[in-house]
């Protein structure tokens, strides 16, 4: 740690000048040189006459200086806690020329505590200073320690100065820091600038700077700026180096009215895959559904699974938010679906698939040809879980001719002996009078606790479906046999 101290010399000058007379001939004796006296007991004539040439200011009650040279923590703490005191009595020139020189290379950047404790003093530094700029480099020291009190601290302290030629000679001075954290902060206050041209000139400095980090705020704070320049602004950052930065535009500008236009048409074919999944994920957002929609639909067989994923769940959300939203070219839109589903090996890709299929099938007409062959392909080809997923949606949508879509597969799924599946075939078959009542008597695997039975299930022409199975304790939640009724 680089420790400033601007009375080091001082003991070996009182050693030559011991004497008052001495003493006398020095007119521009420093005030600041008698801190590191402060608690010191049997001090020299000198000594003494130094300690007194300014009662006013109580320098003996002020061990100041002694505190902040000693390693201890405790003692830099309590230096660090009473910094507004320390300036009380000092005119602003030597705040801004001594005390604060003194303080930028004393700081224990590491040490928690002490940084808190400058950070709370920095308004009223900031308030007996002469001027906001000549503390740049007292703040790029705050800032590099990347301590969390840091930045609201300076940004409280800009704010409520209103000399904005001096912020702005602060926030240039600022923007030339070898930090990447200080010159990060500086897109936080840029607001507090002189005007809009100097904001725009600080914001395409800081758009092409090294700093990932850097370049990373100047998105949090580009849609703060005139529409025009946002737009301009969005559109660089679109064709930043870093994934992360284009990948958090749609986060940032989803809502503005430019979004589609400036953003969307430019990420849907990026290179990477998790921006294009970032942009479909905020998709739902936008205030032009119907060509995020389109949007979406281009990304439904992406070549990357968590991308489609992300298309077919926003097109999902931009139908349920738009209630009277109808689907153009519903065949073309269901002919991708089936490829999707087909080529697909994700069971949550494949559930996805199947809700924007019931999406589009309540929106719009489908000939009744391309439902069957669609339908036809999900009971033959898909696992169990799918198929029950299928038919959850089909009872949910109480529709006919959705309805009319397993009717006449209804006696091959309950064959098939998948229980979940069985379920609810058989509870679609009791609650649906387009369906006819099957009379008879099945015979289906039933896997509980990881024991394998068969079972019996009656479905009667009354409507009622019977099955009886006895589970055997495994875990302590199955105590006794149980034997149930589906109504």
């Amino acid at each position: 740690m680089n420790v400033y101290y601007p009375f080091v010399d001082l003991q070996s000058w009182m050693k030559r000048n011991e004497s008052s007379e001495s003493l006398s001939n020095h007119k521009n004796l420093k005030f600041e040189n008698l801190h590191l006296y402060y608690g010191i007991n049997d001090l020299s004539p000198g000594q003494n006459l130094l300690r007194n040439l300014d009662k006013k200011r109580l320098l003996e009650n002020r061990p100041i200086y002694v505190f902040a040279m000693n390693p201890d923590e405790v003692s830099q703490v309590q230096f660090a806690s009473q910094i507004k005191d320390v300036m009380a009595p000092f005119p602003p020139s030597w705040i801004s020329t001594q005390f604060v020189s003194f303080l930028t290379s004393w700081l224990p950047l590491n040490n928690k505590t002490v940084m808190k404790h400058v950070c709370s003093a920095i308004s009223d530094i900031v308030q007996k200073a002469e001027s906001i700029s000549s503390l740049s480099p007292f703040f790029e020291a705050v800032l590099s320690s990347e301590n969390p009190n840091a930045s609201p601290a300076i940004e409280e302290a800009i704010k409520g100065n209103q000399k904005t030629t001096q912020i702005d000679d602060l926030l240039q001075n600022l923007i030339q820091s070898q930090y990447d954290a200080v010159r990060a902060f500086v897109p936080r206050v840029i607001q507090f600038a002189s005007s809009d041209q100097t904001k725009l000139k600080m914001f395409k400095k800081l758009l092409t700077d090294s700093s990932f980090a850097v370049r990373f705020e100047v998105t949090k704070y580009v849609p703060l700026l005139p529409e025009k320049a946002a737009i301009y602004f969005a559109n660089a950052l679109t064709k930043d180096v870093h994934p992360r930065i284009r990948s958090t535009l749609p986060i940032r500008f989803a809502k503005f009215n430019f979004f589609i236009s400036t953003i969307a048409t430019n990420l849907k074919s990026d290179s990477d895959w998790s921006v294009r999944a970032c942009l479909c994920s905020q998709l739902p957002l936008c205030q032009e559904s119907e060509n995020a929609g389109s949007i979406a639909l281009e990304l439904i067989n992406d070549s990357v699974w968590q991308v489609s994923y992300s298309a077919l769940k926003a097109y999902s959300a931009i139908l349920s938010a738009n209630e009277t939203a109808t689907v153009e070219n519903a065949p073309a839109v269901l002919e991708s679906l089936s490829k999707s589903i087909q080529t697909a090996s994700q069971s949550c890709l494949k559930f996805a698939v199947l809700d924007t299929f019931f999406g589009v099938a309540s929106r719009s007409s489908i000939p009744e040809d391309s439902l069957v062959q669609f339908s036809n392909s999900i009971l033959d080809s898909q696992p169990s879980p799918i198929k029950l997923h299928y038919i959850e949606g089909i009872t949910k949508s109480g529709k006919p001719e959705l309805v009319n879509l397993i009717k006449d597969n209804a006696t091959t799924i309950i064959e098939e002996g998948v229980q979940p599946v069985l379920y609810r075939v058989m509870d679609l078959l009791a609650t649906t009078p387009e369906f006819p009542i099957l009379d008879g008597q099945y015979e289906i695997l039933t896997i509980c606790e990881d024991k394998i039975c068969k079972n019996n299930v009656l479905i009667s022409s009354n409507g009622l479906i019977k099955t009886s199975v006895d589970l055997k304790r495994t875990y302590g939640q199955y105590n006794e046999p149980l034997t149930f009724t589906i109504d």
